[in-house]
């Protein structure tokens, strides 16, 4: 059963602010309630309730009359790429309220990111036909497929790589189709030894391929997470609940939606819900298929370990965005206290946003850290997120090439290579570093 949104409120509890359900107040119109929250951040997210349906045409322009700061407006839009709602939801309250070249840059990103959408839902039609027309079974996941899926508009989202689900032992199969129709691998940008392609593999979850000529970058996964406890359900059993949706003029499979409910919030979660877009694709989503079974859903969740950060993302979507909580889920945040847990230290990070990542032994860093160790309950998984930290990066092969008889020494290098990215930002490899490039 869905149930309207409880009353939630950011409290804080020694300098962390955590979530508590309180009584509802009929005074209060909106569940946000935070003076903390920037009034740009306030905006935002009710321009993404708007864009849901819900009534938020007199806050809106209570908003904007409050507003000085456009630049860090805009800002907030492009860090939470929610360009799109946000246009729409301004355009529809108070398009004359707002400074003319601040609602005319809206509306030019507005067209070019629909212009860019659909041109990338066309190029992720023509790949899926290469691949069927080779046996190759592939789930496009995120991106387009989840426009169509959450909103019924391509030009309604934010669309950034094509993401690929593939099934494992056909990866590279898929790979050599990619690098014969034009694209070229960036990531990893350089060649892998043997060695190093085994343990590339194990450790991580993807290659990248970018396309100058279409102006597109692919995702070819073998499994979702480079943390393979994050999201541990099998390419198989996916593919065996698929949807067909029609995208780019082709009839393309994706994942059922209980399992895009599933997938994004474990994306979302292992990200800290730094954009939040992803969250509105959960809102989107929760609102649209109210008939989902949610006892069921959550059953799964729990199976397959990942009901917490399932918990995290539906509730932060009806806190924030205004979306219904299903009863299944109001039951489990209430026997797991680590929901709110989470979801407090998240709600922080989206007030604390410093890009990609933060400078180490710094409190949001801590933050970071805490929220990634508390998203699973099980050893496995913790053990997991530690082995990753001590481990050999990928990065440094490209940077420090040696002979496969030498891999070992990757993980001696691993701490230097870290202080580095870290540390001393004008340095070569600091740039060149995945912390660099964020």
């Amino acid at each position: 059963m869905l149930t309207s949104p409880p009353n939630v409120f950011p409290a804080q509890t020694c300098g962390l602010p955590h979530l508590v359900i309180k009584p509802m107040d009929s005074k209060r119109n909106s569940p946000i309630n935070s003076n903390s929250i920037p009034l740009e951040l306030r905006l935002l997210l009710s321009c993404l309730r708007a864009s849901a349906g819900l009534d938020e045409g007199d806050r809106i322009e209570s908003l904007i009359r409050r507003i000085t700061d456009w630049d860090a407006f805009m800002r907030q839009v492009n860090h939470h790429h929610v360009v799109s709602p946000v246009y729409k939801s301004l355009k529809r309250y108070a398009g004359n309220s707002i400074q003319g070249p601040v609602f005319s840059d809206l509306k030019d990103r507005y067209r070019q990111n629909a212009l860019r959408t659909f041109w990338k839902a066309a190029e992720l039609g023509r790949i899926v036909k290469r691949f069927k027309r080779k046996g190759i079974r592939v789930l496009p996941i995120k991106g387009p497929v989840v426009a169509v899926q959450a909103c019924g508009d391509l030009g309604s989202r934010h669309v950034g790589d094509l993401d690929i689900l593939v099934s494992p032992e056909q990866t590279f199969e898929a790979e050599n189709i990619l690098l014969r129709d034009g694209y070229r691998r960036i990531h990893p940008h350089f060649e892998l030894t043997p060695r190093q392609r085994l343990a590339y593999i194990h450790r991580n979850h993807h290659f990248g391929y970018s396309s100058r000529k279409r102006g597109v970058m692919v995702e070819l996964h073998w499994r979702f997470g480079s943390n393979r406890r994050l999201f541990p359900l099998k390419f198989d059993g996916l593919w065996q609940t698929r949807q067909t949706l029609k995208l780019g003029g082709a009839q393309v499979s994706t994942l059922s939606p209980e399992h895009t409910i599933l997938l994004l919030c474990a994306h979302g979660s292992g990200h800290a819900w730094s954009s939040l877009f992803w969250l509105n694709d959960v809102a989107q989503l929760v609102a649209k298929y109210d008939a989902l079974d949610w006892r069921v859903l959550m059953g799964r969740a729990e199976q397959s370990g990942i009901a917490r950060m399932v918990a995290e993302g539906v509730l932060l979507a009806s806190v924030l965005l205004g979306s219904p909580l299903p009863d299944p889920v109001r039951y489990y945040i209430r026997k797991d206290r680590g929901v709110n847990r989470i979801a407090g230290k998240a709600f922080y990070l989206m007030n604390h946003s410093s890009g990609s990542s933060h400078k180490p032994f710094t409190y949001p860093w801590y933050c970071t850290k805490s929220h990634e160790h508390m998203l699973r309950r099980d050893p496995d998984y913790k053990l997991t997120v530690f082995a990753a930290i001590l481990g050999a990066d990928y990065g440094d092969w490209g940077r420090v090439p040696l002979p496969d008889a030498l891999f070992p020494f990757y993980y001696l290098l691993r701490p230097v290579t870290w202080f580095f990215r870290y540390f001393v930002p004008k340095t070569k490899i600091y740039r060149e570093g995945p912390m660099g490039r964020g």
